[in-house]
């Protein structure tokens, strides 16, 4: 999960620059949240905020929401002093995260979420109503993005507070698996295959994927490369979320959006 933005239009609404700030250690909440707070225009006139209207962000209250967590370094597993797995979303800061991350939802003007009404928000960020906005890697290669008109970069989520010490990009939900039937009947040669497959897989299509496609073919700008090289190098796979099954914590941010919950203690 990164953070998508419109040069033109960031250039346009005098933001600076963001790559500086991400390079600096420097991109924050507080930061990202005082540059869109007041960026808002009612541009098709209807008197209310809606889906034809330009906003400074359109942050959705769906999945990528979720990255929050541990963009602020809150994961919901960590191995404890034993190695053993042990439920770490319950922090000192939780609950100040959940009620700062209710009013960017719900209270801040230059934020458009579905949380208000069924955004589209990557549509309307390709449609330029927006300056900022939360994608995934994929989207990068996407059709959509590679014909778009106006130059763009991708930023890290933002860290909590200048305490905290990395950037950190949730690894998205979607995999691809292998199937083996539960007819085959020389098991350790299959693995054998699959391991090798997959070490070849690493070495040869990994590299060209992040450095020819992503890197030297989608990726507009050297900046954007070097904060690519930032996302991965600190992307967090979380056991509680890989194994939650829509059962657990995996999904807390979406959860409590929806609900219209900034409480923490009371979800928990």
């Amino acid at each position: 999960c990164v953070i998508a933005f419109n040069k033109n239009l960031a250039a346009a609404y005098d933001l600076g620059n963001l790559y500086e700030l991400v390079l600096d250690g420097k991109w924050t909440y507080d930061a990202m949240y005082d540059m869109l707070k007041d960026i808002y225009v009612d541009s098709d006139g209807s008197g209310t905020r809606s889906n034809g209207d330009f906003y400074g962000g359109l942050f959705g209250a769906n999945s990528k929401a979720n990255a929050w967590l541990w963009a602020f370094d809150n994961p919901i597993v960590q191995k404890n002093e034993e190695g053993v797995p042990a439920f770490s979303i319950k922090t000192d800061k939780i609950n100040n995260i959940m009620q700062t991350l209710y009013d960017f939802y719900y209270n801040t003007n230059g934020i458009g979420s579905s949380a208000d009404e069924d955004f589209d928000e990557y549509n309307m960020f390709l449609n330029k109503q927006s300056i900022f906005c939360p994608i995934t890697l994929g989207y990068v290669m996407s059709e959509k993005l590679r014909n778009f008109e106006d130059e763009y970069g991708i930023l890290p989520y933002p860290k909590w507070d200048d305490n905290q010490k990395n950037y950190y990009s949730h690894v998205y939900g979607e995999s691809t698996v292998s199937v083996v039937p539960k007819t085959a009947k020389d098991l350790e040669f299959i693995g054998v295959c699959t391991e090798a497959l997959a070490y070849e897989s690493w070495k040869t299509i990994t590299p060209t994927i992040y450095e020819t496609a992503l890197k030297t073919r989608y990726l507009r700008d050297s900046e954007s490369k070097e904060v690519l090289d930032i996302v991965l190098d600190n992307r967090y796979f979380d056991f509680g979320f890989v194994f939650d099954g829509f059962q657990g914590f995996g999904y807390t941010v979406m959860k409590m959006l929806e609900e219209q919950n900034e409480n923490f203690e009371s979800y928990y």
